[in-house]
Formats: structure tokens, sequence, C-alpha cells
């Protein structure tokens, strides 16, 4: 009698242990996911700095250049700067080599390149057509708040207003510009839309009044919710709702 009650017992403990687990499983289970594709706050950041101009991929063919990680115009050392710091970080926690190469273009320009990281990144997105690809909102599904705040910084700190307003400005990046306000929009900003002003190239303003969590996370200290400049040739590209 003694012995089937320790058995009992010992089922019973197990059986516990099992729902346990699986509930931790259900739970966590699209935040696990997201860790397995290797997403870390300093990749969100990056994931934000990282041009769409025309698209990510070759305009032509619709194919990524193999080994490019990320190009900077001549005026952008301190973010160029900024960006390898975040790579770094990625790297360190995401056990990853630290393999690519700086260089300097004739005229100035910077650009990083490695094949396995060109690839690592390009993994995250998509073809919109046949020509053009952008960032996939899909690993914003399981984002953290923190997470979605890094891609905004990144995006603000390279794109955005230098009178620290609420407005982020690309050029012939209309998917990107989209992605920005949508995320804007899932940490609670209100009046998110995108402006279009037509040219070569085209471009693309967005512009919110941020939530409580916004400003202090990317030094905003104006709310902006239209062009400034011009505003009777801007028109609205979308509205985010």
């Amino acid at each position: 009698m003694e012995r089937r009650n320790e058995k009992w017992r010992r089922g019973s403990i197990l059986s516990m242990i099992i729902l346990i687990v699986l509930a931790s499983q259900v739970s966590t289970g699209p935040r696990r996911k997201a860790r397995n594709l290797g997403l870390t706050e300093p990749l969100f950041e990056i994931f934000g700095m990282l041009d769409e101009y025309i698209t990510r991929f070759k305009y032509r063919g619709g194919e990524p250049e193999p080994n490019l990680i990320e190009r900077f115009y001549p005026g952008e050392v301190k973010f160029a700067d900024r960006f390898e710091s975040l790579l770094g970080t990625h790297a360190d926690l995401a056990g990853l080599k630290k393999d690519w190469t700086r260089k300097i273009g004739k005229q100035g320009h910077i650009g990083f390149y490695s094949r396995d990281w060109s690839a690592m990144l390009n993994s995250f997105y998509i073809k919109v057509n046949n020509t053009v690809a952008t960032l996939d909102m899909k690993i914003f599904t399981a984002a953290t708040e923190n997470e979605m705040l890094r891609f905004l910084r990144g995006a603000y700190e390279r794109f955005g207003a230098e009178d620290k307003s609420s407005n982020i400005l690309m050029y012939n990046a209309p998917f990107k510009t989209e992605t920005i306000g949508l995320v804007l929009k899932k940490l609670g900003c209100r009046d998110v839309a995108v402006f279009w002003l037509g040219g070569m190239p085209a471009s693309y303003q967005v512009h919110f009044n941020p939530s409580s969590v916004v400003p202090k996370n990317l030094g905003i200290t104006r709310i902006v919710l239209k062009p400034g400049y011009f505003p009777e040739h801007w028109t609205i590209y979308k509205t985010i709702n």
C-alpha cells in the first residue's frame, strides 16, 4: 500500500512538471520563436538605420548584393561609427564573427561588407515585387517595447529631423517609411501619416504625435504633424490607422 502511494505521489509530481513545461511553452512560444531568429535589441536599431533607397536589393533584377551590409554618405561618419558599434554589440550577443570590412570610397562614401552579415540581414527582408524588397514586418510580431524603440531610435538618429521635431524623412523609400509608421502606431503614437513629395528623388516624410514613451527615447522636443516647407506641394501617401 505504501509503495503504491509513493508511485502515485511520484506520478503526480511528474504530471505537474509536464503541465508547467507545456504552459510555459504556450505562453512564451512567440517570444521564443523571435529569439530563435537571432534578434537582439542592437539588431533592431541596425534595422532602423538601414536605408531602403529605392530598395534594399539591386533594383535591376531584384537580387541582394552578396557582400553589402550598408553604405553611408561622406557626411554620415558619426552614423557609420554608431552603426559599426551596433554590429559589434550584436556580434557579442549573438556569437557572430566580427568579420566585416569597412571601406572608404574615392568620394568619401563609407561601406561595410561581409558575405555572412549581408546574408543574415537580407534574410529579414521580403520582396514586394520583382525589384523591390523591404523589411519584413513579422519581426515586430513578438517584439518588446524596447526592441521597437531601438528600431525607431536607429531610424530617427539617421533620418530624423535635426530640429528634434516629430518627423522622419527618407528618399525613395515608401515601404521603409510605412514600416516606421506602423511601429510608431504599435507604440501608441497618434496622427501617424506618411507624406509624399514628387521629384528626383521622391521624398517620404513620416509625421506623428508621439506617445509618452517615444519622446524620451528619441529626444523629440517638438510635435509637427505635417511638412513645414512647401506644404502645398506635399500630399498624404499613407495614413496609418
